[in-house]
């Protein structure tokens, strides 16, 4: 079903449709800072793996940006099942069982995200 929407509603056309335009190009932006700090975030830890970069510095910036990018996260996961989620699905009927498929992730996710934040505090806590 999503195949069939996408061939219909390409993607390419998505920030100029009346109905998804203002939604999806501020969805499709946060998506793309996600991205940003994980790289980030990934060059910061395997600078201070190899010992490249000073530790202290690495490790308050790599603690400054995991900390923003889970509080962003839960923060975007929660206006995508409370906002965006249920707008969509009332501009597109058939997006509805997708849209509910993702929630159930961020419900599965909410535990990971907490486990991996108790971890990562952990190791970057001494650095600071």
């Amino acid at each position: 079903a999503l195949r069939v929407l996408l061939a219909q509603h390409p993607r390419a056309g998505w920030r100029t449709d009346p109905g998804f335009g203002p939604l999806s190009a501020f969805w499709l932006q946060m998506h793309l800072s996600f991205r940003d700090m994980l790289a980030a975030m990934t060059a910061d830890a395997a600078a201070l793996a190899e010992a490249a970069a000073d530790p202290q510095r690495t490790g308050r910036r790599l603690g400054q940006t995991g900390g923003r990018f889970l509080d962003h996260l839960h923060g975007h996961h929660g206006i995508e099942d409370q906002h965006y989620f249920p707008a969509m699905a009332r501009i597109e009927r058939r997006l509805a069982r997708g849209f509910d498929l993702l929630d159930a992730d961020h419900q599965a996710l909410d535990l990971h995200l907490a486990t991996f934040a108790e971890q990562a505090n952990a190791l970057v806590r001494p650095l600071a």
